[in-house]
């Protein structure tokens, strides 16, 4: 909607972990190297941590994409499971596709001849588990167990932990102090600083943006980088509903007061109706409908029959009732007055007869008749008229509603993973980010997508 506006070949700002994208700020270049080495010199668990939105994600996406070696077979869990029978179920099925049993011991045996047969091959393997913070502190105790399936002189299965902080909060409890011994490489993922956010904002423009002016003003910069407190979440949740707002009021470069009032709108409410945009805009819808309503009103008493003349006196209609109307005519409604708009000029030739009022509501300019004085009143039936002066502005996918991503993000996971499909990532995205992706879902008042994407590695 907005990448013609700002002439940008795609979103700058897209909600799914983008490994292209990736910002290596000092802390996401270190907590890359460490999985890198964890990986390589497999001694030990790797455990990531780092708060919600800071890019644990987009870190093991990039990791796939960019460093993993081809002999590496990665067995990438994107939803922690709910007990050990179920990792080992998942990890087999990944490999060796569906399996008919849920005995642990027997799970244990078929995960081992499954990793003896890479390790013959020349692969090594290693298990990633994303959002590990949910994983039962009974199946956190029992991960050691997988680290000793092979013998020691073939390499053994590496396992790498990505969670939030909650994790390492897991791990200093006395019945996993075993496991805690066994990790031998730790990072942790730190929010952006302010000069970091700014490199990212202007590193993700450049990625896509056309040549063109600056797409924010240096005041708009600090005020996202302010808000954002260094979340790339947040801050790309932000910059997009910027645009999409700059977009609505015809604003480029965006300025600093756009950006503040998108922060201070209510989410879920239309935050830019027809008043908010420029002023030459309103001037403009203002008096092209002044020039409607009053050539339609100068033929409404030629229209109205016989009865429409000055000696007649006026018949007001009861305030509750409407009058009837044909069926194939649109329905008319009548503006309740309002004050002139103060920020445009004084027109000294406006007509009487007519007046321009603005509803909030449905974000249109109205134009009906004005009330005239008791002795000029004319029986004319009651025809106001409705005219729509500019398209109301497309509403923001803010909305919330019906089912939600998590859990339809669930429900998909687990047909998927009844039927055996194996290879793939699901992602919750923005509406406006679908272009490329496979959608197999909707949620939240259809504001957001489910989408599907196959790994290029084994898992």
């Amino acid at each position: 909607m907005y990448l013609e506006f700002y002439r940008l070949k795609s979103p700058p700002f897209p909600m799914t972990p983008d490994p292209t994208c990736l910002f290596l700020s000092a802390s996401h270049q270190a907590a890359l190297d460490a999985m890198t080495a964890g990986i390589a010199a497999r001694q030990g668990l790797v455990a990531i941590t780092g708060g919600k939105g800071v890019g644990k994600t987009t870190l093991v996406h990039a990791y796939l994409a960019r460093v993993a070696p081809p002999q590496l077979s990665t067995i990438v869990l994107w939803h922690a499971p709910r007990s050990f029978v179920e990792l080992l179920a998942l990890m087999v099925r990944r490999v060796a596709g569906p399996v008919a049993t849920d005995d642990a011991a027997a799970l244990l045996a078929l995960l081992q001849q499954l990793l003896r047969h890479e390790a013959q091959q020349g692969r090594n393997v290693a298990l990633i588990i994303d959002e590990a913070q949910h994983l039962p502190l009974e199946t956190l105790e029992q991960l050691p167990l997988l680290a000793h399936l092979l013998p020691s002189r073939e390499p053994p299965l590496q396992i790498v932990l990505v969670g939030q902080p909650e994790l390492q909060q897991h791990l200093r409890r006395r019945g996993l102090r075993r496991v805690a011994q066994r990790i031998g490489i730790r990072a942790t993922l730190m929010p952006l600083t302010e000069a970091e956010s700014l490199a990212y904002i202007r590193q993700r423009v450049a990625r896509v943006a056309l040549p063109g002016g600056p797409l924010f003003t240096p005041g708009a910069l600090q005020a996202l980088v302010r808000h954002a407190r260094g979340v790339p979440r947040d801050m790309n949740l932000l910059c997009t509903n910027v645009l999409q707002a700059g977009f609505w009021a015809q604003q480029q470069p965006i300025t600093a007061d756009l950006v503040q009032q998108v922060i201070t709108t209510p989410t879920g409410s239309r935050p830019f109706a027809l008043g908010r945009l420029s002023r030459t805009a309103v001037a403009l819808t203002v008096v092209a409908g002044l020039g409607l309503a009053a050539g339609l009103l100068w033929v409404a008493p030629f229209s109205a029959g016989p009865q429409a003349t000055r000696s007649t006196p006026a018949v007001r209609a009861p305030a509750q009732r409407e009058a009837p109307q044909p069926t194939s005519a649109p329905r008319l409604v009548a503006p309740p007055p309002q004050q002139p708009d103060p920020t445009l000029p004084a027109r000294a030739a406006s007509p009487p007869s007519s007046a321009v009022a603005q509803d909030p509501g449905n974000s249109q300019v109205r134009l009906g008749p004005q009330e005239a004085p008791k002795s000029q009143r004319l029986e004319t039936p009651p025809n106001p008229l409705t005219l729509r002066a500019t398209p109301p502005p497309p509403a923001p996918p803010w909305g919330t509603g019906g089912k939600s991503c998590d859990t339809l993000q669930a429900e998909i996971q687990a047909k998927l993973d009844a039927k055996g499909v194996t290879d793939y990532t699901l992602t919750i995205m923005a509406r406006a980010d679908v272009k490329g992706h496979h959608i197999v879902g909707s949620c939240e008042g259809n504001t957001k997508k489910i989408a599907l994407t196959r790994s290029r590695h084994a898992q």
